[in-house]
């Protein structure tokens, strides 16, 4: 549901907009939308008092924010590899270009903070977000970072070290198909599946006292990936 969890912040959003009937904006803000349980944002748009764009544009405005509306053009290939789809999908957002010192990201949640400075602390780079529809972003998402590639932890899945001891050891070829399926297999050809996706020229195993740390270089800069389990590390 749209901004949901800000229903009293686009209250007082429009609360500064003329124009628009207080009394009945007032009487949108119910119980429901009260306790988060209705977005109001969808109620204003219900009630015909502003329409979706024009919430957009409201938000852009009061977080000092770039403002996309309608259907995004081109996005750099350069930005997409700012970040895994991971990352992508957890902020709930896809890069859209890249400026002098700075990346630009569609944001489905453009009042979240966290995404500004969790990523200029990760990334060395100033993090601008855009306001635009949510679901426009959810779309997006599937498009460039589709889900059904999976991250590391969703490919290794459930497989414990375990699962080919029942194996006849006699069988080489039994033995030699099951070693190409084990959990650390997996997860070095993932590994080397985003590195050659990202065109990185090298990748670095780091494994510390308490961390597996790995990196790879694209274009002289290290970005780094998710790490591996527990288990494998």
């Amino acid at each position: 549901m749209l901004y949901l969890d800000y229903n009293s912040t686009i209250r007082d959003i429009f609360k500064q907009v003329e124009g628009i009937s207080q009394h009945g904006l007032d009487e949108l803000f119910d119980d429901e939308v009260r306790e988060g349980r209705k977005s109001y944002s969808e109620s204003i748009i219900a009630a015909g008092l502003a329409t979706k764009e024009d919430i957009f544009s409201l938000v852009s405005e009061y977080l000092g924010c770039e403002l996309q509306i309608g259907e995004v053009g081109q996005i750099e290939p350069d930005a997409l590899q700012v970040i895994e789809a991971e990352v992508a999908r957890q902020y709930a957002i896809v890069p859209l270009y890249l400026s002098e010192g700075g990346i630009h990201f569609l944001a489905a949640d453009p009042f979240n903070s966290s995404i500004i400075d969790d990523l200029t602390f990760a990334l060395n780079l100033e993090i601008y977000l855009v306001v635009c529809d949510p679901d426009q972003v959810s779309a997006l998402l599937d498009q460039y970072y589709p889900s059904q590639e999976g991250s590391i932890q969703d490919l290794l899945g459930d497989v414990g070290f375990d699962e080919f001891e029942d194996l006849d050891e006699s069988k080489e070829s039994d033995l030699t198909d099951a070693a190409n399926e084990t959990p650390i297999i997996r997860f070095v050809n993932l590994v080397m599946q985003q590195a050659i996706r990202a065109q990185a020229s090298d990748i670095h195993f780091e494994p510390f006292e308490e961390e597996f740390r790995i990196r790879y270089r694209v274009d002289g800069a290290l970005y780094e990936m998710s790490p591996p389990p527990k288990s494998l590390a």
